[in-house]
């Protein structure tokens, strides 16, 4: 640390035993992270220090489906978010979440189910910036985030509610992904048998309902306009009578999916994250997932539920450590 400059010599300084001892002071500021989220409909950019600092934050709403110059259109916006940034030399590496299967071992983007991007691609935002790259599934990135930032237990998951639906696991203090990466995938356990088409080729998989596409799309249908989360919310649509009925029937498909999930898995704690959470005291989101998880003999603590104190950023500062996991991770 002293040879990386992340910690320097005080001196020696006299304690209550008149004893003098050598004193050092740590210095978050002397490297610097990259974060880059790549969802369906937005890219967020982060610069973060040693310590998980915020230093700056950008979001670009675009859909980005098939988008053929997808890897150009990141090294030209990050070359403008990077701008007048003083301390590019100190900068370690760039950390890359995305909605899919990442090969742990051969990093690479392997199976987008709303993603048809190639990872090969991404390697030239590596050779653009000259900086590493390090892809990581956003779920995984998310339960990476609240892991390190804080949290007490070694057995935690986290469930990402975007376009799509993941679960990041962390277990005995180790992230979890499995033999071939396919740990997690919440979206695509069935909740609906034989119901909506998805696009991993399955009917009636939890993202089909409870994505934030999917629960936007319930109310196009039925009010008869385009929406987003804000707009359903700031303009009352969930307390008429059919928006009550498309909200608690999300919150009958997600409570099915996260119940097994804790059944399966017996963790300390569950958190999520979303843009969903933002809007959860509209509808008493925690309280109704709570009633209809926890209405079995075998999950009764429900101290175990919590909303991310990120919102919908954890994917986002979670990659953004990925280039300091040689100080954060004791197996990397």
């Amino acid at each position: 640390f002293l040879e990386k400059k992340i910690i320097s010599k005080l001196g020696l300084i006299e304690g209550e035993n008149k004893r003098k001892s050598l004193t050092y002071k740590y210095n978050p500021n002397n490297q610097f992270s990259i974060g880059i989220k790549i969802e369906l409909f937005s890219l967020s950019f982060i610069i973060i220090n040693l310590s998980g600092d915020e230093i700056r934050k950008k979001e670009i709403e675009k859909n980005f489906f098939n988008q053929a110059n997808l890897s150009e259109y990141i090294i030209h916006e990050l070359g403008i978010f990077l701008g007048d940034f003083q301390n590019n030399n100190m900068v370690k590496g760039i950390g890359i979440s995305l909605p899919g299967i990442i090969n742990n071992n051969t990093q690479t983007f392997e199976i987008g189910t709303n993603f048809k991007i190639f990872s090969n691609k991404l390697t030239s935002i590596e050779k653009a910036f000259g900086l590493p790259i390090f892809l990581c599934n956003e779920a995984n990135a998310g339960a990476i985030c609240e892991y390190i930032t804080g949290n007490i237990h070694d057995n935690l998951g986290f469930i990402s509610i975007d376009t799509g639906i993941g679960a990041g696991i962390i277990l005995n203090g180790n992230l979890y992904t499995g033999n071939n990466s396919l740990a997690g995938e919440l979206g695509h356990l069935t909740v609906v048998p034989h119901g909506k088409k998805c696009t991993c080729g399955n009917s009636g998989c939890l993202e089909q309902y409870c994505s934030n596409s999917a629960l936007i799309k319930s109310f196009e249908e039925y009010f008869l306009q385009p929406l987003d989360l804000f707009t359903i919310f700031s303009l009352n649509l969930h307390l008429t009578p059919k928006g009550g009925e498309i909200l608690d029937n999300y919150v009958l498909y997600l409570s099915s999916a996260i119940r097994t999930f804790l059944l399966l898995f017996d963790l300390d704690e569950l958190i999520i994250g979303g843009e969903i959470i933002l809007y959860a005291d509209k509808f008493n989101f925690k309280e109704k997932l709570e009633k209809e998880i926890f209405n079995n003999l075998f999950l009764n603590n429900k101290e175990i539920i919590k909303f991310s104190k990120f919102i919908k950023n954890s994917n986002l500062l979670g990659v953004a450590l990925l280039p300091f996991k040689d100080y954060y991770f004791q197996n990397n």
